[in-house]
């Protein structure tokens, strides 16, 4: 199912649409247990897809520090995009301990793909519902909004007489991430038997003492490459 779903996404980016997504605010996960009952990281379908823009979550700036509940990880379904090669390569090499990979390596997929790609704000965002202004926040809401700079993007765009900018992840991979602030500080937790997000227990979850991803120089599995710089990102596409 999860494949077949995402090739149906990857062919709506071949129609100039840009497919982004949430990569979740559960950290590294909350149940934390695979079909069998034994403990296992918790990737987040659809923001596993490789035909996806998965955005995590910050939640601070001046500095940047990645949020707690920023999902991420590595797929259980699909291998390593092609696109990310160097890049999570780059971390699984420099940026992440060998004892620290074989540790992990019980519960995670280190060859499948990487995510989130990207991060934005996930916290201080206010709605109105039913008239009332509401707190609110999450890569749910850091999603969004990602979303809506690529309209921005893609408005600029058509105005300069060019396409869409469609199927993003080739393009900010090789070209893109010079637009991006890196963060480096900050983790993400989960495995602990609670909700990252709420506190909350959760019942039966499997638990993975040490459980966490760091955020770190270049793509980590907490912020991706980093937060948007919107002129850099406008001045990058528009010489497209």
């Amino acid at each position: 199912y999860a494949k077949r779903v995402c090739n149906l996404i990857g062919l709506v980016g071949l129609r100039g649409i840009s497919v982004l997504e949430s990569s979740g605010d559960e950290g590294i996960g909350s149940a934390c247990r695979a079909v069998d009952g034994s403990p296992q990281f918790q990737p987040i379908f659809p923001a596993t897809c490789p035909y996806v823009t998965a955005v995590g979550g910050t939640q601070s700036y001046a500095p940047e520090i990645a949020w707690t509940g920023s999902s991420g990880g590595f797929s259980n379904y699909f291998e390593r995009a092609w696109f990310q090669r160097e890049a999570v390569g780059d971390y699984l090499k420099y940026h992440i301990s060998n004892e620290t990979k074989r540790y992990y390596s019980q519960y995670a997929n280190f060859s499948g793909r990487g995510f989130p790609d990207y991060a934005n704000a996930g916290n201080r965002y206010e709605v109105v519902y039913y008239g009332e202004l509401y707190g609110t926040g999450g890569t749910s809401a850091a999603s969004p909004m990602f979303s809506a700079l690529i309209g921005m993007l893609n408005d600029a765009r058509f105005k300069a007489g060019k396409s869409a900018l469609g199927y993003l992840n080739p393009l900010l991979y090789s070209v893109g991430f010079q637009a991006l602030l890196d963060v480096t500080l900050g983790q993400s937790v989960g495995c602990d038997g609670t909700d990252p997000q709420s506190g909350e227990t959760v019942p039966g979850a499997g638990i993975i003492p040490y459980a966490h991803w760091n955020a770190t120089e270049g793509w980590d599995p907490v912020t991706g490459l980093g937060l948007p710089d919107f002129q850099k990102l406008l001045d990058l596409v528009l010489e497209l």
